[in-house]
Parts: C-alpha cells; sequence; structure tokens
C-alpha cells in the first residue's frame, strides 16, 4: 500500500484571490494535533510494514497534499503566497514525527524537492540548495 493520511478533501470555493477559487478555511488541523495522531499511528504503522510499500507526507493540507492549509503556511495567492521560516520548521516537525513513526526499512515521500530541502538544509535553504547526506548527492 501507498498510504497518505488528510483531515479532509473538500474545498470552500469563494471570492478569495487563488487562482483556483479555493479559499480558506481548509480544514485541516493543528501542528499539536497532528503530532499527536502520528504518534497514535506509529504501532498501526510498525505493525503493518508488512503491507506498506511507502507513506507519503499527508496531514497538512486539503488531500494531504501540503498546499492549502489553515496551520502550515498558505503558500497560495489566498495568503501569503509563500511559506515563513516558521512554518517550514513547523513542517520539519511534523515530517521528523512520521519518519520516527514508519519502520526504518520503509520510506516516507514527500511531495516536492524542497519539502526534503528544508528538511535537510534548515526552513532558509534555496530552491536550488544541495541536498547533502555525507556528500552531494541531490543538486536541484
Amino acid at each position: 500500500m501507498v498510504i497518505r493520511f488528510a483531515y479532509t478533501n473538500k474545498t470552500h470555493a469563494g471570492d478569495c484571490n487563488d487562482q483556483y477559487k479555493i479559499c480558506p478555511p481548509y480544514g485541516d488541523a493543528s501542528k499539536k494535533i497532528v503530532l499527536m495522531h502520528i504518534e497514535q499511528l506509529k504501532p498501526l504503522l510498525q505493525q503493518n510494514a508488512d503491507v506498506i510499500a511507502v507513506v507519503q507526507m499527508g496531514f497538512i493540507g486539503i488531500w494531504g497534499e501540503n498546499y492549502y492549509t489553515d496551520y502550515f503556511g498558505d503558500a497560495s495567492t489566498s495568503g501569503l503566497a509563500r511559506i515563513m521560516d516558521s512554518s517550514w520548521r513547523d513542517r520539519n516537525e511534523v515530517l521528523q514525527a512520521l519518519l520516527n513513526a514508519v519502520p526504518k526499512d520503509r520510506m516516507v515521500d514527500v511531495r516536492t524537492p524542497q519539502i526534503k530541502q528544508r528538511f535537510v538544509n534548515g526552513p532558509s535553504a534555496t530552491i536550488n540548495s544541495c541536498i547533502k547526506t555525507g556528500k552531494c548527492i541531490f543538486n536541484f
């Protein structure tokens, strides 16, 4: 299985600045709730590792796609149109919790290279930064 957890799959149309007219509130959960749910899921993820191919990061935003979010930095044109460093730190904390919950022999999939860049190199990493794991193995 490829699994992803999400709090909502419904959008709210409206007269907001977003080009797709997906408007807040989006309906995802706060960092505190997300971290609590990941901790609750950890035993299930561990026990069922044999049927899990990969766990997608999920949890953040509509569809768990890490974009339209009430709590983790709204990158849409309805929000700031960018994600602030404080929100990247919160996202990194969620990703670390998920990595801790998923069995070591299973992968966690992230949606964009930037998520990995900012997790490995810190919230201020640029979109062309190298992912360093002893030596530079990924360069975007």
